[in-house]
């Protein structure tokens, strides 16, 4: 059985779920290790959390783990650790506007260091005008709680000029697709994206000091993905990971990492 669309839990007679897991979504994410810098080996899972007679709001929980290769230079933990629960609700005003919001309790940690400096609040406050049915408007607000950016604007557009293109020109992974082939039950894309990466996590360092660690970094890929009409897609992403740093909230060990490729691998079921 698919967990998509899996009831969670139903009405006596078994036939109207009102509440559903939509889908799960997994990745593997691989930074290539360089010279003195950082490799990164990235595993993560979420899902979607729905309400089929309720679709104004949903939950997507998400949790991460992340297995360090270096820097030589500072003693970075081997393993680092996301946990959340985000809450998404939508509010559509008339028939153009719809205003999002979204905030997403999380939990970011070495599992060593596991104080108050390891929860974060991030979420987003984003309105939708849709200008045509081929073009929609955005602006807003995404609020990411890390120690080096805390909240960056967001304004772009979405649009589909036709059945073969997207262009998704926003913050933070702007992204320009391309159906090339298609058939009654899948479709193939190939796309180009744009991703800024990193994150803030609460760290123990080899002193036993308590401190914080944020990476960052903008990412540039190419990516081909195939997509059923059941819902179920994979897809291949690679690129190239450039102005990458290292900071600490005691500024002990703060440092440059050289640029480095980039591949990952997903699925959605």
């Amino acid at each position: 059985m698919s967990t998509s669309n899996a009831p969670l839990f139903s009405d006596s007679d078994g036939e109207s779920p009102w509440i559903v897991w939509k889908k799960t979504v997994g990745t593997a994410t691989w930074i290539a290790p360089s010279s003195d810098g950082l490799g990164i080996t990235s595993l993560e899972a979420r899902g979607s959390i729905e309400f089929p007679n309720f679709q104004a709001l949903w939950f997507v929980p998400r949790l991460a783990g992340h297995w360090l290769d270096g820097p030589t230079a500072t003693d970075l933990p081997a393993q680092l650790y996301d946990f959340s629960f985000e809450t998404v609700g939508a509010l559509p005003i008339g028939e153009r506007w719809i205003l999002q919001a979204a905030i997403a309790p999380s939990f970011f940690t070495d599992s060593h260091n596991t104080g108050r400096t390891a929860f974060r609040l991030p979420g987003r406050l984003l309105a939708f005008w849709k200008y045509s049915d081929t073009l929609t408007l955005l602006g807003g607000l995404l609020y990411l709680d890390r120690d080096d950016v805390k909240a960056i604007p967001s304004a772009g557009v979405l649009w589909n000029p036709n059945e073969d293109w997207k262009f998704e020109l926003a913050a933070p992974r702007p992204r320009i697709a391309w159906r090339f082939s298609h058939d009654d039950c899948s479709a193939r894309w190939v796309y180009l994206v744009g991703e800024f990466g990193g994150g803030t996590w609460a760290i123990r360092r080899a002193s036993s000091v308590n401190d914080v660690a944020t990476l960052s970094d903008y990412r540039l890929m190419l990516g081909y993905e195939r997509k059923w009409t059941s819902g179920r897609s994979w897809l291949v992403e690679a690129g190239y990971v450039f102005s990458r740093r290292l900071e600490y909230t005691s500024q002990l060990g703060d440092i440059d990492l050289p640029s480095t490729a980039l591949v990952r691998l997903g699925v959605t079921f």
